[in-house]
């Protein structure tokens, strides 16, 4: 478009030259239709304008609504299963529960008393089982539940498979029911009985529970 603006501009100016005309006039009418044609061939373009290139520029840095939506529906739904289960603290190896007298031989040369369960730290609720290895007079295995203000809220004893110097696993069931509404923390006391002195608790191992 641009040659053919230029070769009737020729032809005119040079109609014009013919016919005596002014030269000056000619040339600047020429340089205007010039302008005048480039300026209708930008205009036929329809090049996109400052706020089109910026709103689309915004449309690209946004993310698509139903992207968004799915994305804030994953965290609700994340918040609300952190909430429905709490940390539920330390916990029993299941593999030493199962088997708590694994690493010890089937005699022993000194008493001794294992815990597998429960472990220190641990939250309980109504009742908590207490499970591990031993080798006692007799395969007595003592046990006291004391609360933070020294009320004693167990005081009983179970019997290992085998008495000392034979290894024995033992387990039982401790009560706890209606403990949690006046206590936020007990302990856990485990012991055998000395046949040397009355009242002689030998190997006393504690174990800190929280009730809830």
């Amino acid at each position: 478009m641009r040659r053919i603006a230029l070769s009737l501009s020729l032809v005119l100016l040079l109609l014009l030259a013919a016919c005596g005309g002014d030269e000056e006039v000619a040339i600047e009418d020429l340089d205007d239709d010039v302008d005048a044609t480039e300026q209708d061939e930008l205009d036929d373009l329809d090049l996109p304008d400052e706020e089109e290139e910026a709103a689309d520029e915004e449309a690209e840095d946004d993310p698509p609504a139903d992207e968004g939506d799915a994305e804030g529906q994953h965290e609700e739904e994340a918040s609300e299963d952190d909430a429905a289960e709490p940390d539920p603290g330390p916990q029993p190896d299941p593999a030493e529960v199962a088997d708590p007298c694994a690493t010890r031989d089937e005699q022993a040369m000194e008493p001794f008393i294992d815990i597998a369960s429960p472990v220190d730290g641990q939250r309980v609720l109504d009742s908590v089982e207490l499970v591990g290895c031993a080798a006692v007079n007799e395969g007595t295995v003592r046990y006291r539940v004391v609360a933070e203000d020294g009320t004693e809220l167990a005081d009983d004893f179970t019997t290992a498979e085998c008495g000392g110097p034979c290894v024995g696993e033992y387990s039982t069931v401790i009560d706890l029911a209606g403990a949690g509404a006046d206590h936020d923390t007990v302990t856990l006391e485990v012991f055998w009985d000395s046949p040397a002195g009355e009242g002689s608790e030998e190997d006393l191992t504690e174990v800190e529970l929280h009730l809830e």
